[in-house]
């Protein structure tokens, strides 16, 4: 069984894409992202980083990105408690 560590990130617009999500984690992530649009007429979208199964790399993601803002949005990182299967 493959357990996954996956880093949620609100805070993005629905124009952000996919690759746009990778250059902001930096270099060598090697992450797949997924862009969700959220229900509603808002223009909000959450990026869910995928990482098999590097639970250590998505929290330091995560305290990377908890005070920046990313087109004038206030970025909202969040890594589950538990691996996801």
């Amino acid at each position: 069984m493959d357990l996954e560590t996956r880093l949620v990130i609100y805070g993005f617009s629905r124009s952000v894409s996919a690759e746009d999500v990778v250059v902001l984690l930096g270099p060598g992530c090697g992450a797949v992202v997924e862009m969700l649009a959220v229900p509603g007429e808002n223009d909000d979208a959450i990026a869910v980083v995928h990482l098999t199964p590097y639970r250590q790399l998505a929290v330091k993601l995560a305290g990377r990105l908890k005070a920046r803002r990313y087109q004038g949005r206030q970025l909202q990182p969040w890594v589950s408690a538990m691996n996801w299967s």
